[in-house]
């Protein structure tokens, strides 16, 4: 059988007549995000079986976020800039730059 990137089958009725039918296949994107909503629910259910309060689980994400945020601001904002001399070629090859920090480990000498 083969299938077509819009989830359609090859097949042959029993006489040799080629048919086309469309088949229900769920994309990756889609069972990832049914089995990810699932594991979460369950988890809540389980959390709320053991007796831990809602309030106390999502103000201890807000404050883990936020940190995580903090510690991953520098880490982020070289990324994307990383992304932006990629995508946005600001010089040549071989051309002059001349960068406003200066040398970063003095200057090499020139024979």
């Amino acid at each position: 059988m083969i299938h077509g990137p819009v989830g359609m089958t090859d097949g042959t009725y029993g006489n040799g007549c080629a048919v086309r039918r469309r088949t229900l296949l769920p994309s990756a994107q889609a069972r990832s995000t049914i089995t990810h909503s699932g594991l979460v629910f369950i988890v809540l259910i389980a959390l709320d079986i053991a007796g831990v309060k809602r309030a106390g689980l999502i103000a201890g994400s807000a404050f883990t976020a936020i940190l995580l945020a903090l510690a991953a601001q520098q880490t982020l904002g070289n990324l994307f800039a990383g992304l932006v001399l990629v995508t946005a070629w600001p010089f040549r090859v071989r051309e002059r730059t001349r960068l406003q920090a200066g040398a970063l480990a003095g200057v090499p000498r020139v024979w």
